[in-house]
């Protein structure tokens, strides 16, 4: 009988957690305001030079999250966002130097998203105490 008591104390528990759980998720969801941002570019209207430096620029995002990935957790929060000096990796595996040429407004952009990300990463793994994966690192190729 003490066993079957309990175990509905504890399903009483657990229930009234996953209560105050779906409330502060509504509550916090009650205050989200959806955002949807569409814009096109007439490349037609761009010139060779334009065209060839914005798909260089998402290029160079690549190669700054990878490199971002790739530091210790000293190094990346040691990380300063006039960096324009880093190294990638080739598809043999060596170190090549690269040199970042976008906006620094790019670059922080990157380095916040990443860091987000690691956040959010770190927060659900606290939350679950388990192992919830890891960021990976994204291919240099564009279309």
């Amino acid at each position: 009988m003490e066993s079957e008591e309990i175990k509905a104390l504890r399903r009483e528990q657990k229930n009234a957690t996953i209560k105050s759980s779906i409330k502060a998720t509504k509550a916090r969801h009650a205050l989200m305001i959806p955002v949807s941002v569409e814009f096109k570019l007439d490349l037609k209207s761009l010139n060779n030079e334009e065209r060839h430096k914005l798909c260089s620029y998402f290029v160079e995002s690549k190669w700054l999250k990878n490199y971002l990935l790739a530091l210790p957790p000293d190094e990346f929060r040691a990380f300063d966002t006039s960096t324009r000096d880093i190294h990638s990796l080739d598809k043999e595996g060596n170190k090549v130097p690269r040199q970042l040429e976008m906006p620094a407004k790019f670059l922080q952009s990157v380095y916040k998203g990443v860091r987000n990300d690691m956040k959010s990463l770190a927060k659900k793994r606290e939350k679950t105490g388990r192992k919830n994966g890891s960021l990976k690192f994204c291919s240099h190729s564009i279309r």
